[in-house]
């Protein structure tokens, strides 16, 4: 079980079963003290890659530490670009991304929504199936990111989706922009933006979702400044969305009902 918060409900029970749960507490730091969750969500997926490497630890320490670098350099390179690309009147967003980086795709669409407290409507969807009807959504208010594999036969066909809407996409007033480990090549107009993090392919195609999706929770929290909400109590005013789960019944499978939870998510 793997957790950032060693106080909560998913803890407590992890610690009264310890000959079937082995509990994982990650650091203070990583309990975001925010609505959204972005430190813990980035943390919590190393933590959980760490557990398929148990047998060569050393190693996935060192590729980490790599990948960590990478992702400050995104830190500091990327934020302004990103906040220009919010600046727009955007109200859409898609999230495109394959296999793992569908992941940093609901990741992103999530953060963005969450964070504008609604006034940005955005999705996840798979780069390919994309084509497929969830394209028909795209308008001159839309912002549509691809995330491009670090496997390079896969990216050939995401490239390929790329090309075949950029001008579609341009003429409609829609944004682009093209999240990749090492720079594609395309060139970048006044509608598309390419976001280059990795040139020389140190981050392996297991752990690109954690550099890439630094990118989406940019773009959620630039999004939201510029909308004037309240990036750690984005939806304080509708009151809907809450930092703890709340209304939810566990029902025991013999038919009793137990106490609402009330779990950090």
């Amino acid at each position: 079980m793997i957790t950032c918060n060693s106080d909560g409900t998913l803890a407590e029970l992890a610690r009264a079963h310890p000959d079937r749960v082995h509990l994982l507490v990650l650091p203070d730091d990583t309990n975001d003290q925010g609505l959204a969750m972005t430190s813990s969500c980035t943390s919590m997926v190393v933590a959980s890659q760490a557990l398929a490497h148990l047998d060569r630890m050393d190693a996935f320490v060192h590729q980490t530490d790599r990948t960590a670098e990478i992702g400050e350099t995104v830190l500091a390179k990327h934020p302004d670009a990103v906040d220009a690309l919010m600046s727009g009147d955007v109200r859409r967003a898609f999230f495109l991304g394959n296999n793992d980086l569908y992941g940093a795709a609901t990741e992103s669409a999530l953060k963005v929504q969450e964070l504008t407290a609604g006034q940005i409507l955005a999705g996840a969807e798979d780069t390919l199936a994309f084509r497929h009807g969830p394209i028909s959504a795209v308008d001159a208010h839309s912002l549509v990111v691809f995330y491009l594999s670090a496997r390079s036969h896969t990216r050939r066909y995401e490239l390929d989706v790329v090309r075949q809407y950029q001008d579609a996409f341009e003429e409609l007033g829609a944004s682009i922009a093209v999240v990749a480990p090492q720079r594609p090549e395309i060139e970048e107009t006044d509608h598309l933006s390419v976001f280059a993090y990795d040139a020389e392919g140190a981050v392996p195609a297991l752990q690109q979702t954690n550099v890439a999706v630094l990118i989406g929770q940019l773009a959620g929290l630039f999004a939201a400044y510029r909308r004037g909400v309240n990036v750690d109590e984005p939806s304080v005013e509708k009151a809907l969305c809450n930092r703890t789960v709340q209304g939810v019944q566990i029902y025991d499978p013999s038919g009793a009902c137990a106490e609402d939870s009330g779990e950090h998510r």
